[in-house]
């Protein structure tokens, strides 16, 4: 009877010792999500700019491209400028106003990758992160945390 109760008692010290790295892991995970958002939202006030002057647009793919580049910088492009520039994009209208919410929030059913943190939009079957590029049935976080939430 002693045997079984010590058992038992290494059994819920086990499970509470996976609760706590589950949780610890989990916090880890919301903390990573919270700094991919705010770089999301950075990046959102940036695509709010004016493109600098020279960019021009790759007739294969419509990319456009920063002046300094010799080839077309989409990862399934790739093409020499000498081949593909389109020149100056067309005109870019004013910036739109964005509420709060659209800066803050990724569109409905967009997943975070597990491998490089990157929030990817709903319609991508793979990272859209250059460096990672792993399928999303492998790699999908769920949902990315947005504006709002509490981490524990």
């Amino acid at each position: 009877l002693q045997q079984q109760q010590q058992l038992q008692q290494q059994d819920v010290l086990q499970h509470n010792q996976q609760a706590d790295l589950l949780q610890q892991e989990l916090l880890q995970q919301q903390q990573l999500q919270q700094q991919q958002l705010q770089q999301w939202q950075q990046q959102q006030q940036q695509r709010q700019q004016p493109l600098p002057e020279g960019c021009w647009s790759c007739l294969a793919c419509g990319n456009i491209n920063w002046p300094m580049r010799d080839a077309c910088n989409r990862r399934t492009c790739g093409r020499p400028r000498a081949e593909v520039d389109g020149g100056q994009p067309a005109v870019q209208s004013p910036p739109v106003a964005h509420t709060n919410r659209t800066l803050a929030t990724p569109p409905e059913g967009s997943w975070v990758c597990m491998a490089c943190s990157n929030v990817n939009w709903p319609t991508r079957d793979t990272c859209n992160k250059r460096i990672c590029g792993r399928p999303r049935a492998e790699v999908d976080g769920g949902p990315p945390l947005t504006a709002g939430t509490v981490l524990i």
